[in-house]
């Protein structure tokens, strides 16, 4: 069950980062890096957008996921923050795929066809997406501390989304720039875990029917175990250890399990087994 009140750390143990928590070379490096991406130095738009079979593609990857946050936005979120506000599903490539919240600003969004947009370092600066990213941790950007000046009448939030301790995707919230920023922290954070607890049964249930997607794609039964213990988040040591193989050997049946089940790595391999099969 959502239970927002479970946050309860003071400002000095908090684990989430404002721009002015930072070194300013910090800074200074990320702005030269948006600079050099955009001979134009343009801030008044997004410098990439994904479109046609690429964008399709990652939105059937996260569709599940997407499903879910839309899911839990309508029973949990929607209650508790009634000022106008936006939720964000940013991929790990900074890709922006899906936002849900305040049906006004959702609809005007959607109409400059946001969706697919780049909020990475490169294409958009300093945002709440890339400098969570960097950090991999919560980020909190306010007002024209944002590159872009779509986002200076706002502050922004994003916190990385784990399963698996892989970082699948972000969760984005933007808010208006007076509103208390310990709640809206508060609110994402406990929105990002209820998401993740969701995520990572592995009850016995569920390993028979990863099993049988896996003879679907045509794995060994030893692929299969090594598949199963690497989403269990197994380190090769110990698989190698488990099934008497050797480190190299395991290796080898990841790359061939990446490869008959057509994704990039383990973060696509947990998305698509663990997250869009629950």
């Amino acid at each position: 069950m959502f239970n927002l009140f479970r946050f309860t750390k003071s400002d000095s143990t908090r684990n989430w980062f404002r721009l002015n928590d930072l070194e300013e070379s910090t800074v200074i490096s990320w702005n030269q890096l948006f600079r050099t991406g955009n001979k134009k130095d343009d801030s008044t738009r997004f410098t990439y957008h994904l479109s046609g079979k690429k964008l399709r593609e990652k939105l059937e990857i996260n569709k599940n996921l997407l499903l879910r946050i839309r899911k839990e936005h309508r029973e949990n979120i929607a209650s508790v923050l009634i000022k106008p506000h936006l939720f964000a599903l940013i991929d790990t490539d900074g890709i922006l795929i899906d936002i849900c919240g305040d049906k006004g600003i959702t609809k005007s969004l959607k109409k400059y066809k946001v969706i697919g947009v780049s909020l990475s370092m490169k294409h958009a600066g300093i945002n709440p997406y890339s400098v969570s990213k960097e950090l991999n941790a919560t980020s909190v950007i306010v007002g024209k501390e944002n590159t872009l000046k779509l986002f200076h009448q706002f502050t922004a939030i994003c916190t990385p989304l784990r399963v698996a301790d892989e970082v699948i995707a972000y969760i984005g919230l933007v808010i208006q720039i007076d509103d208390d920023i310990d709640f809206a922290v508060a609110l994402l954070e406990q929105y990002a875990k209820t998401l993740q607890d969701k995520q990572v049964d592995v009850s016995e249930d569920k390993l028979i029917r990863l099993n049988r997607l896996f003879e679907e794609y045509s794995l060994t039964k030893r692929e299969r175990e090594v598949a199963i213990l690497w989403l269990q988040n197994q380190p090769t040591s110990l698989i190698s250890f488990s099934l008497c193989i050797t480190e190299g050997t395991v290796w080898n049946m990841i790359k061939k399990i990446y490869r008959k089940t057509n994704v990039r790595g383990k973060v696509e391999l947990v998305t698509k087994f663990l997250v869009n099969q629950n």
